[in-house]
């Protein structure tokens, strides 16, 4: 599947969820057909839930499998594994349909993050390089814990 369109069915899909509700003057509330989004740790732990088999991060292509792997291994303090595990997510959370109007340019600028700095090159937290980078995975991070446009999965369970 080509990750660049499945990004934007996904994203078109959010847009027309905001339309619906302008047009019909309602709210939006978890009861939309939102899916919730997941953390890091969902996604790593929920392999049946992902929506494909692969994912483009920072233009590189990830089986599914390997990026799991990649997720779970300790970051040894290397910031690009922080910015990987919250731009996975966040793809895979927008890719399931989650609305994604407040998320879309912050993923297309981790992923030109990654491009610049790529995964495993050690980028220390105190570098300019994420300095950069660290506004980037403190936006994803709210996104995937459902603090922005969209819930989070835990959020729409606990309301069942």
């Amino acid at each position: 599947m080509n990750q660049g369109r499945g990004i934007r069915s996904a994203t078109t899909f959010g847009l027309f969820a905001i339309l619906m509700v302008l047009i019909t003057g309602g709210t939006a509330t978890a009861d939309c057909c939102c899916p919730g989004t997941g953390s890091p740790g969902y996604w790593m732990n929920h392999p049946e839930a992902w929506p494909q088999c692969t994912i483009c991060i920072g233009e590189v292509s990830y089986c599914k499998d390997r990026a799991i792997e990649l997720m779970k291994a300790p970051t040894a303090g290397d910031k690009t594994c922080t910015l990987f595990q919250a731009l996975v997510a966040a793809k895979l959370n927008v890719l399931i349909g989650n609305c994604s109007c407040c998320i879309d340019c912050t993923i297309s600028q981790a992923d030109t993050w990654l491009i610049d700095n790529p995964l495993k090159s050690n980028v220390r937290g105190n570098s300019c390089a994420w300095k950069c980078g660290e506004p980037l995975y403190c936006k994803l991070d709210a996104y995937n814990n459902g603090q922005l446009c969209a819930p989070s999965r835990d959020e729409l369970e606990a309301d069942d």
